[in-house]
């Protein structure tokens, strides 16, 4: 199989996998709840199959791909985080929101998003805001340090990415105490 496939087919256990503990959590009904467990313990033989065919797969072409992706998205947050813009003014903290710091789970969003893209990058539409008083410091030491890892970091595969990807959502959306309820 190719990387792609392999790749198609786990994020779609993974789901699975999700939907079924979910659902395994709330049946009252022992005879399904028996079945459900079957169901994911088949399932979670096929991630570990998957795993290991992904860690082994020798074409590694979607994520190199998705790691160029990655890091051409992350030069340009970077640009946006320096208040690179035409008008020359900062990010809007709230990004129009009542959630205050939504510009932090919305640059996680773009970030996780290279994860589900099939070619190129998407990017959110940032609000800048002309008298903002946004400190990107750590916004912007994060950005540094995640193409710093990029740069210096070999990730040989699929599920490297995806680890790497949530580590640094995760630090992104941290920067404030309430943007990790919300991604």
């Amino acid at each position: 199989m190719k990387e792609k496939e392999l790749i198609d087919e786990y994020k779609t256990i993974v789901k699975e996998l999700q939907d079924k503990e979910i659902i395994f959590r709330y049946e009252k009904n022992e005879h399904l709840k028996i079945e459900i467990q079957n169901e994911i313990e088949k399932l979670n033989k096929r991630k570990t199959e998957l795993i290991d065919l992904l860690t082994s797969c020798e074409d590694k072409f979607v994520t190199r791909k998705k790691v160029e992706t990655l890091r051409a998205l992350l030069f340009r947050l970077r640009e946006i985080a320096l208040n690179e813009n035409k008008f020359g003014y900062p990010l809007s903290r709230n990004q129009g929101l009542i959630i205050n710091s939504y510009i932090y789970i919305k640059i996680a969003k773009d970030i996780a998003d290279i994860l589900n893209l099939e070619n190129g990058f998407g990017i959110s539409d940032y609000y800048l805001e002309k008298e903002g008083d946004f400190d990107n410091t750590l916004l912007h030491k994060a950005i540094d340090d995640f193409i710093q890892e990029l740069n210096t970091k070999k990730i040989n595969n699929y599920l490297e990415l995806e680890s790497v990807i949530l580590k640094w959502t995760r630090c992104i959306t941290s920067i404030d105490e309430n943007c990790g309820k919300y991604f």
